[in-house]
């Protein structure tokens, strides 16, 4: 049965091995962020005055030689960007091993093969950690593919991280994403420490039922039948709360039963006495009514 010290101390256990997900933020940097660097900055086209990318602009090239790099701390992250009416990939490689590829085709449009943008800005591709690390992220042209953009780019780091401090807190596009993880961590964790203290209470007050009902009823183990004259006490009451004892000091008089038979027979001899009384008072008349 779970004490009040043990209960706390398992409620401690439990938040410390909870993740940090009440410290995680998103933070979007745009394509101008100064942190990102355009190799060589001679390819690299800004593409401004388009309403449906994320700040009112996107970077291009078409230089499959060409890249950017970004050095950013972060859990997780999610690109976002508009969507075109042809093929519009983009390579992102993390930390020179893991390759996402961006897909930002509007698979709803039929396939014009240029043009401007159809479908505004939103997460088109993400990469979700487990822990929270430094990062660099290699954006090009994939192979096989014309073009590579640079727009937004959502990080999901912890507040205290000093590399991704800076940037604009965004409420749009994949916020939701993460923002659902991290209430469903919470919620989770907040209803687990509510049934183990559901579980501790209960305990306790049954145990604390059980130990009112043994001082209220205390358990006789003496034998069966009345108990011995010795559990008497001097205030004339036994220990289980039976009636007074006799007091020794009152006459034996008292206690002597009535003799019935000697009390029926004065009965009827004075019955007898009132009725010779009446039959002498009345000398020469009728025997009263009710007397043979």
């Amino acid at each position: 049965m779970l004490s009040l010290t043990s209960f706390s101390c398992f409620v401690l256990l439990i938040l410390s091995a909870l993740p940090l997900s009440q410290a995680l933020v998103n933070t979007t940097i745009d394509d101008r962020d100064p942190r990102i660097s355009y190799v060589p900055p001679s390819s690299w086209f800004l593409d401004e005055g388009v309403n449906a990318d994320y700040g009112g602009a996107h970077m291009r090239t078409e230089d499959p030689n060409a890249y950017a790099t970004v050095t950013l701390k972060f859990v997780s992250f999610y690109v976002l960007a508009a969507k075109w009416p042809y093929s519009v990939t983009t390579d992102i490689e993390i930390d020179g091993g893991i390759h996402v590829l961006v897909d930002m085709r509007d698979y709803d449009s039929d396939d014009v093969g240029s043009g401007l943008s159809t479908v505004p800005y939103s997460v088109v591709a993400s990469w979700i950690g487990t822990t929270s690390g430094e990062h660099t992220l290699r954006i090009s042209v994939p192979v096989g593919g014309e073009y590579a953009i640079v727009d937004g780019l959502m990080q999901v780091h912890v507040l205290s991280d000093p590399s991704s401090s800076s940037g604009s807190i965004s409420t749009k596009g994949g916020n939701n994403a993460s923002g659902s993880r991290v209430i469903v961590g919470v919620v989770c964790a907040v209803i687990a420490i509510a049934l183990i203290f559901l579980l501790w209470w209960f305990c306790f007050r049954r145990r604390g039922r059980n130990n009112a009902m043994n001082e209220l009823d205390p358990p006789y183990t003496g034998g069966a039948g009345t108990p011995p004259i010795d559990d008497y006490n001097q205030d004339g009451y036994d220990g289980y709360g039976s009636s007074p004892r006799m007091v020794e000091s009152v006459a034996p008089s008292a206690y002597r039963p009535r003799n019935r038979a000697g009390g029926v027979q004065s009965l009827a001899s004075s019955r007898q006495d009132g009725l010779a009384s009446v039959a002498q008072s009345v000398v020469g008349g009728p025997p009263p009514r009710g007397f043979a």
